[in-house]
């Protein structure tokens, strides 16, 4: 083997590219085709303002948002973007994203609804001129995206705080002694499955009792959940791809 700071070749790049697509195949990820949307205003046979971008999957990437100096401030940017998110919607797009900088562009932005996810300060080697990504989410995100898997430090915070720390044995007995709770008022709520299910709030507190021993346990064994769990997705999408079903079969 060699390890060289060589150019690789266009092919060579493309055989990379196409082994990358090879691997999300492999993981159960459907092709997604990218698919330009834009508008375009004119005046005088003269383009004055533009938005266009790239869809991919349910996302939707804004690539350019311009518009002529002589119409800024007056509208037309809000215009042409409105009609892109609408245009965007009606295929089914959930969220949209983009990036930008400066100081006026997050105004823009932020008065069209657009949050802030990301912010790479000083990037441009300017006091106060930021790159900054902002994205827009037209159907209710699961909270599991943005802040879910932030539950296992302070799941581990609240153990140091208050000198919880056992081995993972204890962990492991605790955890199956909480999902037998949840079991039993699962089964009391429905008279052992002769009523229909009906949640109640003490359905929300063994779910609680339950994430705590399980986040609990993943810390004592030193195991990173939202890896562990984003290990097992792949291994049923590879299953379910492979024999139609999630089940290991052993």
């Amino acid at each position: 083997m060699q390890i060289t700071d060589r150019e690789i070749t266009k092919q060579e790049l493309q055989d990379i590219y196409d082994d990358f697509t090879k691997i999300e195949q492999q993981d159960g990820l459907a092709s997604g085709e990218q698919v330009r949307y834009s508008y375009t205003a004119e005046e005088n046979g003269m383009v004055v303002g533009f938005a266009s971008g790239l869809t991919q999957y349910k996302w939707f990437i804004l690539s350019d948002m311009w518009v002529h100096e002589s119409y800024r401030r007056k509208g037309l940017g809000s215009q042409l973007l409105t009609m892109l998110e609408e245009k965007v919607k009606s295929i089914d797009i959930e969220h949209i994203y983009l990036w930008t900088s400066g100081y006026i562009n997050p105004i823009f932005y932020e008065k069209l609804g657009y949050k802030k996810f990301t912010v790479f300060e000083n990037y441009y080697d300017e006091p106060g001129y930021n790159k900054i990504g902002y994205r827009k989410d037209f159907v209710q995100c699961c909270p599991v995206h943005h802040d879910g898997y932030e539950m296992q430090p302070h799941v581990q915070a609240f153990i140091n705080k208050h000198n919880l720390q056992t081995t993972p044995q204890a962990r492991y007995i605790d955890l199956v002694s909480e999902v037998g709770e949840l079991g039993k008022e699962i089964l009391s709520s429905t008279d052992y499955g002769k009523q229909p299910f009906a949640q109640t709030s003490k359905h929300a507190d063994e779910i609680g009792d339950c994430l705590f021993s399980l986040l609990a346990l993943c810390s004592t064994m030193g195991i990173n959940a939202k890896d562990a769990l984003h290990g097992a997705l792949a291994k049923y999408a590879k299953r379910f791809q492979q024999k139609g079903s999630i089940g290991s079969n052993d």
